[in-house]
C-alpha cells in the first residue's frame, strides 16, 4: 500500500487517468517516460501497462493487476481510480508529474551535495541539476493558423545567422541558435585550425567556449593569436620573435582581449561535465575538439553506443538550450581506389552512424593532395538540414594557422589575409 501522502500527486492522477479512459493510453506513452515516476509501485504499473500496450493487449485494472504481479497492486490500483476526477484532464497531470519528479531528483542532488567532501565530487553532482533545469517541461504544439502568423511576423526582421568568416561557406550555411554542427578531418588536415578560426570570428559577436581535450590552453591560444595577428606560428612555438613582431602583438592587445572566447582544458570531461560549465560560463556557442574524446556516461556497453549516446546527448542539450554546438570528429581510415585514398563522405565519421543522424550539418575538410601535406584543403558541406550542400576550394597557410578561400593569380596572399582582419574588424 502508498502512504496517504503520495495518493494526491501528478503520478497518481496520471495513472488514474489511464485506468479510467484506456483510450488516452497511446498519447500518454508518447508524452510520459517511465523517469518521470518518482515512487516504485507507480513506475512499475506505468511500465507494466506500457508493456500491455505494446502487445495490443486490453487495459484495465485487472489486465495491470496481473501483469504487474498480482494482489500486492490490486488495492493500489482500486485507489488511483476512486481519487482521479477525470482523465480529461491527463496532459495537465502529466505537467505536473514531471515538474514533480524534476523537484524531487534536485532536492536528492541537493542532499548529495550536503554531503560531499571536496568541489571536484560537488561540481560532478551539480552536472546533474544543469541537465535537469535543461530539459524542457512541455512539448510546444502549434496549428496551422499559428504557424502562418508567426510566418508573417518573421518577415518583417532580418534573420541573425552565425557566420563563420568564410564567405562561400556563409552563403550556403545559415548556422541558428541550437544547431549541432560536424568538422570532419583526417590527422593533420587542419580542422583544429579551422574551427579555432571560426571560434575567433564568432566570438566578436557572442560568447564562444573551446573545449579542448587534447590540446591544451596555452598551445590554443598560440594558434589564436598566430591568426589573429598575423605572426609566424613556428616563431610563436619556438619563443623567437623579434622585438618588432612583439610591438606588433602588443599593439593589437585590445583587439585580442575584446573577441569572448574562453578555452577549457576539457580532459576527462563527460557531456554532464560540459553541459555544467556552459551554464556557469553562459557561452552561446561551443566548440569540442574532439567529440570522441569526451568520456562516455556508461563504459558498459560497445564503443559505438558510447559515441552514440555522446552525440544524441550534444544533440538535445543544443536543441533544448538553444546553444549552437560545434563538434570536431575523427574520420575512419580513408577508402582507396587503384592506391589513390578516396574523398571522405559522412560515412566516414569514425564510430558512429548516430552523428549524420544527429547533426544539423556536417562538413568534412581534406587534403586536395591525399600525397601532398602542403597541398589546398577541400572543404565540403555534406549534410546542411536547411540548406545547399556545398564544396569548396581554401587555402590553408600553416605559417599564420589560417584558412583562406581559393585565390586567384591576381590575388595576393596579403589582400587575403589583410581582408581577412577587415571581416574581424568590421563584424
Amino acid at each position: 500500500m502508498v502512504s496517504n501522502e503520495r495518493l494526491l500527486s501528478g503520478e497518481t492522477a496520471v495513472l488514474g487517468s489511464m485506468l479510467i479512459d484506456p483510450d488516452i493510453c497511446g498519447e500518454v506513452f508518447s508524452n510520459v517516460h517511465e523517469n518521470d515516476f518518482i515512487t516504485g509501485e507507480y513506475k512499475h504499473i506505468f511500465l507494466s501497462s506500457k508493456k500491455l500496450y505494446l502487445q495490443n493487449k486490453h487495459i484495465d485494472a485487472v489486465t495491470i493487476c496481473h501483469e504487474a504481479g498480482g494482489d500486492a497492486y490490486r488495492d493500489i490500483l482500486m485507489q488511483l481510480m476512486e481519487i482521479t476526477p477525470t482523465s480529461a484532464g491527463w496532459r495537465e497531470y502529466a505537467e505536473v508529474l514531471k515538474q514533480e519528479s524534476r523537484l524531487y531528483k534536485l532536492q536528492e542532488i541537493g542532499a548529495k551535495i550536503m554531503s560531499c567532501q571536496s568541489l571536484d565530487e560537488a561540481s560532478k553532482i551539480l552536472s546533474e541539476a544543469h541537465s535537469l533545469t535543461a530539459s524542457r517541461l512541455d512539448v510546444r504544439i502549434v496549428p496551422m493558423a499559428q504557424g502562418v502568423m508567426n510566418f508573417m511576423q518573421d518577415l518583417e526582421s532580418k534573420p541573425e545567422y552565425i557566420l563563420t568568416s568564410i564567405g562561400k561557406l556563409d552563403e550556403k550555411l545559415n548556422i541558428s541558435a541550437g544547431d549541432f554542427i560536424i568538422i570532419g578531418g583526417y590527422p593533420s588536415a587542419g580542422k583544429t585550425a579551422l574551427a579555432l578560426q571560426i571560434a575567433s570570428f564568432m566570438g566578436i559577436k557572442k560568447k564562444v567556449g573551446i573545449f579542448s581535450l587534447e590540446t591544451n590552453d596555452r598551445k590554443i591560444y598560440n594558434r589564436l593569436i598566430s591568426q589573429l595577428t598575423l605572426t609566424d606560428f613556428r616563431k610563436i612555438k619556438t619563443h623567437n620573435l623579434s622585438e618588432k613582431e612583439l610591438m606588433d602583438i602588443a599593439k593589437q592587445n585590445k583587439m585580442l582581449c575584446d573577441i569572448k572566447v574562453e578555452v577549457i582544458n576539457a580532459s576527462g570531461m563527460t557531456v554532464s561535465d560540459v553541459i555544467s560549465r556552459t551554464f556557469e560560463r553562459r557561452y552561446d556557442i561551443i566548440i569540442i575538439d574532439y567529440l570522441q574524446l569526451l568520456v562516455p556516461s556508461n563504459v558498459k556497453v560497445n564503443r559505438t553506443e558510447q559515441v552514440s549516446q555522446i552525440s544524441r546527448d550534444l544533440h538535445t542539450f543544443g536543441q533544448n538550450s538553444k546553444i549552437t554546438i560545434m563538434a570536431l570528429s575523427q574520420l575512419s581510415r580513408p577508402e582507396k581506389e587503384n592506391k589513390v585514398p578516396k574523398a571522405p563522405t559522412m560515412a566516414s565519421l569514425r564510430e558512429s552512424g548516430q552523428i549524420e543522424q544527429d547533426a544539423d550539418a556536417i562538413m568534412l575538410l581534406y587534403l586536395s593532395d591525399p600525397e601532398n601535406p602542403y597541398s589546398d584543403r577541400i572543404l565540403k558541406l555534406v549534410k546542411n538540414k536547411d540548406g545547399e550542400l556545398a564544396y569548396m576550394q581554401l587555402n590553408f597557410d600553416g605559417k599564420h594557422q589560417t584558412f583562406l578561400e581559393y585565390m586567384d593569380k591576381e590575388c595576393t596572399q596579403i589582400q587575403s589575409y589583410q581582408s581577412l582582419q577587415e571581416k574581424i574588424a568590421g563584424a
